[in-house]
């Protein structure tokens, strides 16, 4: 599983976890943002298979594929998995790896880069309620730089990621109007930051883990 990051998990796993990000000062402005958990990456069950003509976890393939050793599976096309998983994209000697979509049974999508099975290099990620982000990813994570824009583009994030987390230098805009310019660290405020809040109020500073 791509899944090694600490986030509380809903009792109901079809619904996406939520992040509360709050400017610091005011605490009857709170905006939410999706986090990533552990439905929104790829099963083990998937990445540590080898694609094979008669695999018991497929469901369903058509494309056009070449069949190396052991039936294992070259070319493109699409594989249903038996996970309820949808993948449509180039698989190289039975992984997936090259370009390439998925998506998930609670209407998660994932559409750019793969290496080996795993979900790494730059891509796009939708979630069901209409958010998105669009970036650089490593082994499912937003990892690198990337954009998070929830579904009406009231909340953005434009910066650094770590591991599924903000992390290292970004900006964001709060659905109030605020904007927070700054050092991040494992997803809070941390570090020199400048804080504009939405009544002309401006902090500029250190923070930590706000």
């Amino acid at each position: 599983s791509f899944l090694k990051m600490a986030a509380t998990v809903e009792e109901d796993v079809n619904a996406i976890n939520l992040d509360t990000v709050e400017e610091k000062g005011n605490q009857d402005d709170v905006d939410y943002i999706p986090v990533m958990t552990e439905i929104d990456y790829l099963p083990v069950e998937i990445t540590g298979l080898l694609i094979e003509s008669h695999s018991p976890m497929i469901s369903r393939q058509r494309g056009e594929f070449t069949k190396t050793y052991s039936d294992v599976l070259t070319g493109s096309g699409q594989i249903q998995f038996k996970s309820g998983h949808v993948y449509d994209g180039q698989i190289k000697e039975g992984q997936l790896h090259g370009k390439g979509r998925i998506s998930w049974p609670n209407e998660v999508r994932y559409e750019g880069d793969f290496w080996r099975n795993k979900i790494t290099g730059e891509g796009h990620y939708t979630w069901s309620d209409g958010s998105w982000y669009r970036g650089e990813v490593k082994e499912g994570f937003r990892h690198g730089q990337g954009t998070f824009t929830n579904a009406s583009g009231s909340i953005k994030y434009v910066g650094e990621w770590q591991n599924g987390l903000r992390h290292g230098e970004g900006t964001l805009n709060y659905a109030s109007g605020g904007v927070y310019e700054g050092q991040w660290f494992n997803g809070k405020k941390e570090g020199f930051g400048i804080m504009r809040y939405a009544n002309g109020n401006v902090y500029e500073g250190s923070w930590e883990n706000d």
